[in-house]
């Protein structure tokens, strides 16, 4: 529930531009997290 609730937060900061600032929480793992994301997404675009 927890983990959860922390994702919820960090979406919400993605999408109210407090990226820069969540990026410094989190470091360079969350850079790769979303890295992955993006790469799901692009070869979900792709492939429609």
């Amino acid at each position: 529930m927890a983990i959860r609730s922390c994702w919820n937060n960090a979406v919400t900061l993605y999408h109210s531009n407090g990226l820069i600032f969540f990026l410094g929480i989190l470091n360079p793992a969350y850079l790769r997290i979303r890295m992955l994301i993006l790469n799901e997404n692009f070869d979900y675009i792709f492939s429609l």
